[in-house]
C-alpha cells in the first residue's frame, strides 16, 4: 500500500497547501568558522550555566512585529553539553531481528515469497482506479495520467507475482535495487495479522521500519484532548507508548506529545478514532528535539551549504481501545562524540539572537510586495522555551553533520489586520531554532 498511501498524502497535501500564507524566507547558518573552532578547540571544564526557570519580557522587533515572552524553559539536568558527529544508521539484521523478538515473542513469524501478495497488488489497483475515477468525474483534484502510471507498474508486478507457499523468518534481510528490506507476519489475537516492514535506501540515506497490528491514524486533532470516540486518554495513550518502547528496549526514547488522530479513506477523515504519539530521542539526558517543521516542508536540505538533505529521525506511535496499531521508526542514527563539554551563550546573548532571527523570518510583514493578505502586524508570544540537540551541516565537509546543543521557542502567531485576527498554535514546530553555542540561526 506504500505507493497508495504517497498519493493519499499527496492529494491531502494538494488541498492543504492552498490555503497557506506566502513562504517565509530560507534559513540561514552564519559559517564563519568560529563555532568549528569552539569544537574543535576541545573540552571546557566546569562550564556555567545561569538560565532561569522562567522568563518574561517584551520586545518591539518592528514597528509591525512585537514578541512577547512569558515562558516556562525546558532544561535538560546535565552539567555539561557536548557535539556530537551523526550520520544515518539503516536497520541492520540483527536489529530487525530483536524488535521482531519483542514484539513477536513466541507467535510463529514468516515471510512471504514476494514483499506483498498478489491479494494486496490487486487491492491497490483496485484503489487506484477508484481514486483515478474519482478525479476524472471531477469530484477531487489530482493527475490522472500519474495514477495510470502506478496502475500500469502494479499491473506489470501482479503478472510477476505468485502466492507459493509462505515460509519462517530465518532472521535475514533481502536486498533489491533500492536497498535491503524485510516484511514478516505473525498473529497477535487480531482477525489480521500483524505485519512488520522494513525498508533500507541507499541512495538517499533514509529508511523506516513499520509495524501494524490495527489501524494506522494520521494527526489532525489537538494535542491532550480527549478523542471523541475513545474511553482511552491521552495520558494513559502517552503511558502505553512508554511501556512499548520499553518493551522493545529503546530506552533512548520518551513520549513527548499525543494528539487526537484519525483514518481515511481516499483523504476523507472518518473520525476521532485513535491517538498519535510523537517520540523524541534523548542522548546522555539531552532530547534531539522533536520539531515538525523538518518534516513540512523545510529542512536541513534548504539551508545553503550545497549538502545533501538529512533525513531526521523520527519515532511515531498510533493507538485506540485496542492497544498499540502501529509503529513507525523513520531515519535511525548513529553518533560519536566531537567535544564532550562546549561553553553556551549566555540567555540575554541567546535572547538578542531569538529577536534578530524572528526579525528576519518575518521580514516579509513590512515588506510592499502586494502580498494579497499580508498582515498589518504581527504579535508573537513564546510561552515555552526548549534547550536540546539539533541538526546541523560540518563545515567543508559535504555530507557530514553535526548535533549541537540549540534552543526551540514555542507559543502564539497572531496576525492582525483592520477587521480581523488569526492565530497559528506552534506547539510542536518552533519559531525559530537557534544554535546555543554561537547563537546562529538552524530553522
Amino acid at each position: 500500500m506504500k505507493n497508495l498511501c504517497f498519493v493519499l498524502a499527496l492529494i491531502l497535501l494538494l488541498s492543504i497547501s492552498a490555503c497557506q500564507k506566502t513562504p517565509e524566507q530560507e534559513p540561514v547558518v552564519i559559517k564563519d568558522g568560529k563555532l568549528e573552532e569552539i569544537i574543535a578547540g576541545g573540552p571546557v571544564e566546569s562550564p556555567a550555566f545561569d538560565f532561569p526557570q522562567e522568563y518574561a519580557g517584551h520586545y518591539e522587533a518592528t514597528d509591525q512585529l512585537s514578541i512577547n515572552i512569558n515562558a516556562s524553559l525546558i532544561l535538560p539536568g546535565v552539567t555539561a553539553y557536548p557535539v556530537y558527529g551523526v550520520a544515518f544508521h539503516p536497520f541492520s539484521a540483527e536489529q530487525a531481528s530483536n524488535l521482531i523478538k519483542s514484539i513477536y515473542g513466541d507467535a510463529t513469524v514468516y515471510m512471504r515469497s514476494a514483499l506483498r501478495s498478489r491479494a494486496e497488488i490487486e487491492e491497490e489497483i483496485l484503489q487506484l482506479k477508484k481514486i483515478a475515477g474519482e478525479i476524472a468525474a471531477g469530484n477531487q483534484n489530482g493527475d490522472v495520467r500519474e495514477l495510470e502510471k502506478l496502475i500500469q507498474g502494479l499491473e506489470e508486478e501482479l503478472a510477476a507475482s505468485s502466492d507459493t507457499a509462505d515460509r519462517l523468518y530465518d532472521g535475514s534481510m533481502l536486498t533489491d535495487q533500492e536497498g535491503s528490506y524485510l516484511r514478516v507476519y505473525g498473529n497477535l489475537g487480531k482477525a489480521k495479522d500483524a505485519t512488520l516492514e522494513i525498508r533500507n535506501y541507499s541512495a538517499t540515506k533514509n529508511a523506516f521500519m513499520l509495524f501494524i497490528n490495527g489501524t494506522e491514524y494520521w494527526a489532525d486533532g489537538g494535542i491532550d484532548q480527549q478523542a471523541a470516540n475513545l474511553s482511552t486518554s491521552p495520558a494513559e495513550a502517552l503511558a502505553l507508548a512508554e511501556q512499548f518502547l520499553e518493551q522493545l528496549g529503546l530506552t533512548d526514547f520518551s513520549p513527548v506529545l499525543c494528539r487526537v488522530g484519525s483514518a481515511y479513506a481516499s483523504g476523507d477523515v472518518k473520525g476521532s478514532e485513535g491517538y498519535v504519539v510523537a517520540c523524541e530521542r534523548y542522548i546522555e539526558n539531552i532530547p534531539v528535539t522533536y520539531n515538525l517543521r523538518a518534516k513540512e516542508g523545510g529542512s536541513i536540505d534548504s539551508i545553503p551549504d550545497y549538502s545533501q538533505q538529512f533525513n531526521k529521525e523520527k519515532i511515531t506511535i498510533t493507538l485506540d481501545d485496542t492497544g498499540i496499531t502501529t509503529f513507525k521508526w523513520e531515519n535511525p542514527i548513529c553518533y560519536e562524540v566531537k567535544n564532550s563539554s562546549v561553553a553556551l551563550l549566555s540567555f540575554e546573548d541567546m535572547l538578542d539572537s531569538l529577536v534578530q532571527g524572528i526579525t528576519y523570518k518575518y521580514a516579509w510583514v513590512s515588506e510592499s510586495s502586494g502580498v494579497e493578505k499580508s498582515a498589518d502586524a504581527v504579535e508573537i508570544i513564546i510561552s515555552q522555551i526548549k534547550l536540546g540537540f539539533a541538526v546541523i551541516p560540518e563545515k567543508d565537509h559535504i555530507g557530514s553533520y553535526m548535533l549541537v546543543p540549540a534552543w526551540d521557542f514555542f507559543g502564539t502567531e497572531t496576525l492582525h489586520w483592520t477587521e480581523e485576527t488569526s492565530t497559528v498554535h506552534y506547539d510542536e514546530r518552533s519559531f525559530v531554532t537557534l544554535n546555543a553555542i554561537d547563537g546562529s540561526m538552524i530553522d
